[in-house]
């Protein structure tokens, strides 16, 4: 019941966008969390698009 690392210890360069896709899957109340991966897959999606229409280099 640890809350999960902070993600941007880990890659601080990281795009606001998808650290907040990250904390939303991690949420530890259910209601909080992606109601289905269909949900979350469009967020990803949305977050790609909308860094491959800027100059942001990010490495995972």
């Amino acid at each position: 019941n640890e809350a999960p690392a902070d993600i941007l210890a880990l890659n601080p360069a990281l795009p606001d966008s998808l650290v907040a896709i990250i904390a939303k899957a991690l949420a530890k109340e259910k209601g909080e969390r992606w109601a289905n991966g269909g949900e979350m897959a469009a967020a990803l999606r949305a977050c790609a698009a909308e860094l491959s229409s800027s100059s942001l280099d990010v490495s995972l």
